[in-house]
């Protein structure tokens, strides 16, 4: 469970009650279930029109995304991993990487490492490992834009609800008084409220942190995309640490013990 994104919600929440008790008003007044009704009803109805009921079906999956921590990458291991293959290809070929196929957790890495042992050329690795990342980049959107598209309807169906609100009032005017008729306002207008916040302090900010969190799982991507095109190109060890290390923000003074290979041993004992 992320803890800081409840407590963000609990912050806002709580500053609004915080709020209404010092205005003198009760929290009470506020509770209106036909506007709630309205506005999550609406809002669904709307959703699914835009996206239709399979997309619609990941919303509970995309909520889990949002507010539980995804794993975060170890970059320094990753850097590790990707310096032991550029030694394993300096010392055995393309093929010496097959055996270490199998050890590899990351899917996108254990593609790109396939079709290096399987022969691709570096534009065939680029398209495939590229098109895996477009993609993934593609459905992290939709999702995103669920949340987005709800955030935009939950206001103007708090209008409706407003609205319709206000016609009832109009309807039962002569009846209601000049006190009735204040209370009817108030409560018309709730909904507009509700529609606001539920836009403004759930739905929108989830959508945020959607794109939030897919922009780094590409970013890491891209990373392992480089360090395999590296690994293609027959990068050494050293440099392929490197040029990866300043992709991935890693100290500069970090460095990555290397065995040296049997070739490299014995032509030092040569000398």
């Amino acid at each position: 469970m992320d803890v800081g994104r409840i407590i963000g919600v609990g912050i806002g929440l709580g500053s609004m009650i915080i709020s209404i008790f010092l205005e003198g008003g009760q929290l009470a007044a506020y509770w209106n279930i036909a506007a709630f009704v309205i506005i999550a009803g609406g809002s669904l109805s709307a959703v699914l029109l835009a996206v239709g009921l399979e997309e619609a079906k990941r919303m509970p999956a995309l909520v889990k995304i949002t507010f539980f921590k995804e794993k975060t990458p170890d970059a320094k291991k990753l850097l590790k991993t990707l310096v032991e293959l550029a030694n394993i290809v300096r010392k055995d070929g393309y093929m010496g990487l097959e055996p270490k196929i199998k050890s590899i957790s990351d899917p996108f890495l254990k593609s790109g490492l396939k079709a290096i042992a399987d022969g691709f050329n570096e534009s065939s690795i680029m398209e495939l490992l590229e098109t895996e990342i477009q993609n993934m980049s593609k459905r992290h959107k939709s999702g995103a834009e669920i949340f987005n598209m709800i955030g935009g309807y939950a206001p103007t169906m708090g209008i409706i609800g407003t609205v319709l609100g206000l016609v009832n009032m109009l309807m039962h005017m002569g009846d209601l008084g000049s006190a009735g008729l204040g209370h009817a306002v108030a409560v018309a207008f709730i909904a507009t409220l509700y529609g606001i916040i539920f836009a403004n302090l759930i739905f929108l900010p989830m959508g945020s942190a959607l794109k939030m969190k897919s922009d780094k799982e590409i970013a890491h991507k891209k990373v392992i995309l480089r360090g395999v095109l590296l690994l293609h190109a027959g990068e050494s060890p050293r440099n392929l640490e490197d040029k990866i290390k300043v992709m991935l923000g890693i100290d500069k003074n970090f460095t990555v013990e290397i065995k040296e290979t049997k070739d490299a041993t014995a032509a030092k004992k040569g000398k």
